[in-house]
């Protein structure tokens, strides 16, 4: 029980971090991530970053709606595994991309974690 609870306040906390994200870009030109890593792989983008920010908006909205619906349905939980099982991999794509081809680190969600 205290394992579902979690999860769906950190789909909402994502999902407020990636709209606040959205909103920096967008409004203030500004972003949350500084670090070199951040900058550069923003640049190889093929979309741009505000897409690629609205498909994580997207999926947080997606995980935390279906977080409140799971209860009705024992399927929709394999959805959300699928869904998050997805997202790890692309994270990880993303983060090995920035390791062993840019050779840089975003490192601010680790400060700001301190």
């Amino acid at each position: 029980m205290k394992n579902r609870i979690l999860f769906k306040i950190l789909s909402i906390f994502g999902f407020i971090v990636v709209v606040f994200e959205i909103f920096m870009r967008v409004v203030v030109h500004s972003t949350i991530c500084r670090s070199e890593g951040c900058v550069l792989v923003s640049q190889y983008v093929r979309f741009g970053e505000v897409s690629m920010l609205i498909l994580g908006a997207v999926l947080f909205f997606v995980l935390a709606f279906l977080s409140f619906l799971e209860k009705k349905n024992e399927t929709i939980g394999l959805i959300i595994d699928s869904i998050s099982i997805i997202a790890v991999s692309v994270e990880g794509f993303l983060v090995g991309y920035q390791i062993f081809r840019l050779n840089k680190y975003a490192i601010s969600f680790l400060l700001f974690l301190q």
